[in-house]
């Protein structure tokens, strides 16, 4: 293996999954924004692997079904909720995935469940999560059946910690802010001094990711940072209440956000979206998560909408939601 392509997303690829040069005949299915980070890695996977790509102008569910099936793709990557609503289609069964050989989900946490349903209609795929962000381009490595929650380990090229609030190091398990360091990182942002400063702090990227590092080196991702909602002084990661809310069988999709709360300092909300034909209600709701959650995770309010506002790439805007 020559030394460019062991510091990149296709060595990572190559090391950690086992695909290489000899493997032929490999096809990508692309449905996200060539501007975007995941776009620009399908685009160096078929320059540095040989693949060929088919590309969609936009996602569109049933669609990307019916490429995989026609093409025989073999590998895709997407975000959490371009994911779920594969699996929301009522004619997802129907579609021959058997082609698949990778599947990756990035970009936010996502429940191990939805991933081990999908792998049970493309039984020769490796699937896993991957994890990374525009500034550093960080490599993806499968994580098994074992550890399918995490993200994986970082390969030895690429340094990854977890900090405080003080930039202080936390033992394995706590929780805490992302930090990375290594080739893959940016020099900086363009013109922007200050801003590439405090990113940078200690020659760290502070990546605003929170997260944890078990004994084992296995990285697993809680959220971000400035989504963390604090009820009472108490931490809440909405990733963890959406997991929750997702396995509620009327819901097809779900996004929890804190707002302003006089008594608190900060209320969970949640907003859902039902499936087709399903009534939901807020006391539903909740009355599930009580089943599921300690007291002060369980959403003080919960609104049901029609739809959730997305970015080009598919990830839910929860600032817009805020």
């Amino acid at each position: 293996m020559s030394n460019y392509r062991s510091l990149d997303n296709a060595g990572a690829t190559i090391r950690f999954v086992g695909i290489n040069e000899e493997n032929t005949g490999q096809v990508l299915i692309c449905a996200l924004p060539l501007s975007h980070l995941g776009g620009f890695v399908y685009l160096q996977f078929a320059l540095e692997l040989t693949m060929s790509i088919v590309l969609m102008e936009r996602f569109i569910p049933v669609e990307f079904l019916k490429n995989i099936e026609k093409h025989k793709a073999t590998w895709f990557h997407i975000v959490p909720p371009m994911f779920n609503a594969l699996l929301q289609l009522k004619e997802f069964e129907k579609y021959d995935l058997s082609s698949l050989k990778g599947v990756d989900v990035f970009g936010a946490p996502s429940h191990p469940s939805l991933i081990q349903r999908f792998g049970k209609y493309c039984p020769n795929a490796i699937l896993w999560h991957g994890w990374g962000m525009t500034e550093t381009a960080a490599p993806n490595t499968a994580t098994g059946q074992e550890h399918m929650a995490s993200v994986g380990k970082p390969p030895p090229w690429f340094e990854m910690k977890i900090f405080d609030n003080n930039d202080r190091e936390l033992p394995a398990g706590e929780v805490g802010e992302i930090v990375c360091r290594g080739w893959p990182v940016m020099m900086g942002y363009y013109k922007e001094p200050e801003m590439t400063a405090e990113i940078m702090r200690g020659g760290w990227l502070h990546t605003g990711d929170l997260g944890s590092i078990d004994q084992e080196g296995y990285v697993y991702i809680k959220g971000r940072k400035k989504d963390m909602i604090i009820v009472g002084g108490l931490n809440v990661y909405s990733p963890e209440v959406e997991d929750v809310i997702a396995e509620h069988p009327g819901i097809k999709e779900v996004a929890v956000v804190g707002v302003p709360d006089k008594l608190r300092g900060e209320a969970v909300k949640a907003m859902v979206v039902p499936k087709d034909g399903k009534q939901l209600s807020d006391k539903e709701i909740k009355a599930f998560c009580r089943e599921r959650l300690i007291r002060f995770k369980v959403p003080q309010i919960v609104e049901v909408r029609d739809f959730l506002p997305k970015t080009r790439s598919g990830k839910v805007q929860k600032e817009a939601l805020k």
